[in-house]
């Protein structure tokens, strides 16, 4: 491919990781003149004039300190943004010297570096450096000063540069990828970039439902004919509050119902855990924390059974409160004090290790992708339209390239995401709307993806569905190995097993001997049948019993993979379509 090619816009994909290196820019131009003329007419210093190439000390430290721009640098791809340097305050040539480590699966023609100037009304667009895409060769490092075009692409002057350095490296050419989750767990390196390194000596104990009784069904069997047994997670929270000698944390709204809190429409909240101490050997005491989709209050606990939701009109009528919930899980710098300053962007550091789990995750696995969670949004650079929607998170676009990746290898690979059939709340409430129609541009994303996909390799009788599925439920992430041990072991991938199928045991009502192999085309199109047979039952104006609980997403897909709504009499305006 050629550079006159690049330069006409031709994308490439981008899949895998950038490593960026933003060192220091040099005669930016003064993009606060309006301030400076002003300060010109009441004092009678003139402009200092200084080489443009200097470093950004003060020549004449007798004088008073010029007014300028405040520098940062933005790394943008595709229109989504997927770095940024902190503000330089006050610099024609600052110097920011910062490292970023990026995940991307996005297709562009250039790598665009945006250098803003910081203003108390918002930023102002300095000018852009660029590199073409295809003038980057994988595992090669591309550095030195490249030129701050303005608006345009027009020259500008002083002719002020960048000085930065870009290594991309494709996943199929990265070992953090290659043999599945946890393989890389004896070299130490869990998710590569998080604040807190990997650490020996934790443990991981995996909850199904805040309760689970002892009779349990159907049974789950795992390895040496041993019958599995589901942890207890209301039990082993009040036994460690119980037996706490320092302290005890909580932290959720769901706690104190009536707080609410002033946001705009598109906003949840859904944080929650219990931090205790709790025994350790001999006279030490150790952190255990309880973290994830569990309320401690009336009303919102469940268990296999889910009586929370069969007996919603007699036994549970009323316990109901609405708290809010975080579309994406993340923490800021203005949240926490004395945050890590690691990841820089503009004004806060937003710590993405939850993100970037998943997507080492995704990329790892081998066969099958199971995903429960609250909310499934993302990837919006690559919707067919509201490209600039800002739900710029990598997870459903790493799992429609997996897929897209296994059908040319000619490989089988399943992807089961389960999502509720509306968020939180009721379905016609401006943020429910809204979360619907971004969840519908996200799956035609996806679907489109692996459509295209197998026509390029003439699978014109196979459907995407074969593939890809939505459901209705709760939140969990399973690969086809083990994300969330510390070690790589056989009996931690026994446990994650067993967590599994006990899981499928209680959504579908029953474990067959094909849930053994989920990427299968026996277990798609099995688990496909049960959830269209509850879905009839659910939607049926007579009281049938549905064999476990889970339900097919209500949008049907065809061969094309276009997306549109499953029942014309429910098309109400409460579904993504």
């Amino acid at each position: 491919m050629g550079k006159n090619s690049a330069e006409a816009g031709t994308s490439l994909l981008l899949h895998g990781d950038l490593d960026i290196q933003i060192v220091e820019a040099k005669c930016l131009p003064n993009m606060d003149l309006m301030t400076e003329r002003m300060r010109k007419c009441f004092t009678g210093y003139g402009a200092c004039s200084t080489d443009c190439r200097s470093s950004n000390s003060d020549p004449h430290p007798d004088m008073r300190k010029i007014i300028t721009s405040d520098p940062y640098v933005s790394v943008c791809l595709s229109g989504a943004t997927v770095a940024q340097t902190r503000v330089i305050a006050n610099s024609e040539n600052p110097k920011w010297d910062e490292h970023f480590y990026v995940q991307v699966a996005h297709s562009a023609s250039r790598i665009e570096f945006h250098v803003k100037d910081n203003d108390v009304f918002g930023a102002e667009l300095i000018g852009v450096a660029s590199i073409p895409v295809e003038d980057i060769t994988p595992g090669e490092v591309v550095s030195g000063w490249f030129p701050i075009s303005g608006q345009y692409s027009n020259p500008m002057k002083p002719s002020p540069e960048l000085h930065l350095s870009i290594q991309y490296k494709p996943i199929d050419q990265n070992p953090l990828y290659k043999d599945g989750v946890g393989a890389d767990g004896s070299q130490g390196v869990g998710v590569p970039n998080a604040y807190f390194p990997l650490r020996k000596g934790g443990k991981v104990t995996l909850y199904q439902d805040a309760h689970v009784p002892d009779d349990f069904r159907p049974p789950v069997e795992i390895d040496g004919g041993k019958i599995y047994e589901q942890n207890r997670c209301w039990e082993d929270i009040c036994h460690a509050i119980l037996e706490a000698h320092h302290l005890i944390y909580i932290v959720g709204w769901s706690l104190y119902h009536p707080t609410r809190l002033v946001v705009g429409t598109l906003f949840t909240h859904h944080q929650k855990c219990v931090i205790v101490d709790t025994q350790a050997t001999g006279n030490n005491r150790k952190i255990t924390a309880f973290i994830g989709g569990l309320d401690l209050c009336d009303g919102r606990y469940d268990t296999p059974e889910h009586r929370l939701f069969k007996d919603l009109d007699t036994v549970f009528k009323d316990d109901f409160h609405n708290p809010t919930f975080p579309v994406f899980r993340s923490i800021d710098s203005g949240s926490v004090k004395g945050f890590p300053k690691l990841v820089q962007e503009a004004e806060s550091q937003i710590d993405k290790s939850i993100h970037n789990a998943y997507v080492k995750a995704i990329r790892s696995a081998q066969h099958f992708i199971y995903i429960e969670n609250q909310y499934f949004i993302g990837s919006s650079y690559y919707w067919s339209s509201q490209r600039s929607a800002g739900a710029e998170n990598l997870i459903p676009i790493e799992l429609a390239i997996k897929i897209a990746r296994k059908i040319k290898a000619r490989e089988r690979f399943a992807a089961y995401i389960v999502i509720p059939m509306w968020p939180e709340g009721n379905p016609t409430t401006a943020a429910m709307q809204e979360i619907l129609y971004w969840q519908g541009h996200t799956m035609s994303m996806m679907y489109k993806i692996v459509a295209d996909a197998l026509r390029k390799e003439g699978l014109h009788e196979t459907h995407p569905q074969e593939y890809l599925n939505f459901y209705c439920l709760g939140k969990r992430e399973i690969t086809s190995d083990v994300p969330t041990t510390v070690s790589h072991s056989n009996e931690n991938s026994t446990l994650v097993y067993g967590y599994r199928m006990s899981l499928w045991a209680e959504h579908l009502g029953t474990v067959e001997e094909c849930f053994r192999r989920p990427e299968s085309m026996e277990c798609v199109r099995l688990v496909n049948q049960m959830a269209d047979d509850n879905w009839a039952s659910y939607v049926s104006l007579e009281m049938v019993e549905t064999r476990g609980h889970l339900l097919r997403y209500p949008v049907t897909v065809d061969h094309d993979g276009r997306v549109g709504p499953s029942l014309r009499e429910l098309d109400d305006g409460n579904w993504p379509y």
